[in-house]
């Protein structure tokens, strides 16, 4: 049975497995944040951490969740057509 982290491609072939521990500065570029701005996630208890020692690391399947709870549609903006700049209707 493969280990649970393992992944296969389209073709069937095993890849190596994915990490799923980042430490903080790995999971502010992960989430396009700085440093400072995943602690202060992890501090309003919106980012689950994981501590080994004094070290700190952020699951990838909750930086995920994170990033899917966090996510938003601005109403109406998709089907919209927005006007070009310089060439306005001289009507």
């Amino acid at each position: 049975m493969k280990d649970a982290q393992e992944r296969t491609d389209k073709k069937g072939a095993r890849n190596a497995p994915t990490r799923r521990l980042y430490a903080l500065k790995e999971a502010a570029q992960y989430l396009g944040r700085p440093v400072w701005g995943v602690r202060e996630l992890i501090w309003s208890g919106q980012l689950p951490v994981v501590r080994s020692g004094r070290k700190q690391y952020v699951d990838m399947r909750d930086m995920d969740s994170f990033i899917e709870k966090n996510k938003h549609y601005e109403p109406g903006v998709a089907g919209r057509i927005q006007p070009r700049h310089g060439k306005e209707s001289e009507q």
